[in-house]
């Protein structure tokens, strides 16, 4: 049995020769990805929220939310 796993197994891979393998080239760092994602700045705000219909301390759950880091309004709280 283990046999015929081999003979399955050298069967399906066909061996590669030197010659017909090609090196892959390295991409190349792109200016904007050094230099800062373009988008506006975000910023991650979270807060605790109670399920209404179970007011438990053990149904608060965080949500959180993504928003422009350069807003000035300060979140509902």
């Amino acid at each position: 049995m283990i046999l015929v796993a081999i003979a399955l197994l050298q069967a399906t891979a066909p061996a590669q020769n030197a010659s017909s393998v090609q090196p892959v080239a390295a991409p190349e760092a792109s200016p904007a990805a050094d230099e800062g994602s373009e988008g506006p700045k975000m910023k991650r705000v979270c807060k605790k929220v109670m399920d209404p219909r179970v007011p438990t301390l053990a149904s608060r759950q965080t949500v959180c939310k993504y928003v422009p880091a350069d807003e000035d309004k300060p979140s509902n709280r």
